[in-house]
């Protein structure tokens, strides 16, 4: 699964993207620039290998959960933690990653 956090209408140019790969399991397997400048960390290695919820500040919405759990695309505001320990506000955009057969990886 792809997660971007980005503004939902229009990026400002020369703006980052915080963007983060999360495996079935729930684990962070990719991490942008743009989210460790988002969050405060300093290294990926903070956070790739690690389990993605720990990046949550409370728990997925309801709708995020059924979307995801029918693997379709799900688009809204989620309450992240940096690595300070406060909250972060920001609109995700979280996609299944598929191959070829579109078996999402």
């Amino acid at each position: 699964m792809r997660i971007y956090g980005t503004p939902l209408y229009g990026t400002p140019q020369g703006a980052e993207v915080a963007a983060a790969a999360v495996d079935a399991q729930g684990v962070v397997t990719a991490w942008s620039r743009g989210a460790r400048l988002l969050l405060g960390y300093a290294r990926g290695g903070e956070v790739v290998g690690r389990p993605a919820s720990k990046l949550l500040a409370v728990g997925l919405p309801d709708s995020a959960r059924r979307s995801l759990a029918r693997r379709e695309a799900w688009l809204g505001r989620v309450a992240l933690r940096n690595q300070a320990g406060r909250p972060v506000e920001a609109d995700v955009r979280a996609c299944p990653l598929t191959d070829a057969e579109k078996q999402v990886q």
